[in-house]
């Protein structure tokens, strides 16, 4: 309660007071009869005998499960390394097999310039030339597979 003027606050005040101490004094009265305090600490301690030893399995149970986390992260890093020192390794490999197929194809660029440079000593079959041999491979293929039929 607020009150209006400062003189209800201290008949407010003393009221409370009274009040509170009559409540506690009946409380403490009962209590003394029925010995409760002491029933309910036994009941209590009781009680809290069972949540320590669930904590305590809890706790044990929660190490045994950071350990296992532990020993999963250690292998799993582990293998992450392997798996990092053999992409370098097949990577060097791919480098240097790149590298070899640069410096052939620089040789055989190299030459076929050459080869231009200096003039055509061979002659390239003609297009014509070509579908001629290409036919007559054909017909020869025909032809031998005809005759060893008959």
């Amino acid at each position: 309660m607020i009150p209006i003027q400062d003189s209800q606050n201290e008949h407010w005040d003393l009221f409370e007071n009274a009040a509170t101490y009559s409540c506690a004094r009946s409380i403490l009265q009962k209590n003394k009869n029925n010995d409760t305090l002491t029933t309910d600490h036994e009941k209590l301690s009781k009680s809290l005998t069972p949540m320590n030893s669930n904590v305590e399995k809890t706790t044990v149970g929660q190490q045994k499960t950071l350990e296992n986390v532990y020993e999963l992260m250690s292998t799993f890093q582990s293998v992450l390394n392997e798996t990092r020192q053999e992409l370098k390794e097949t990577n060097l490999r791919m480098e240097s097999r790149i590298d070899q197929i640069s410096k052939s194809f620089d040789s055989t660029r190299h030459t076929t310039q050459q080869g231009k440079t200096n003039g055509q000593k061979y002659s390239r079959p003609t297009s014509a030339a070509s579908v001629k041999s290409d036919s007559s491979f054909r017909n020869q293929a025909t032809t031998l597979t005809r005759n060893s039929v008959q």
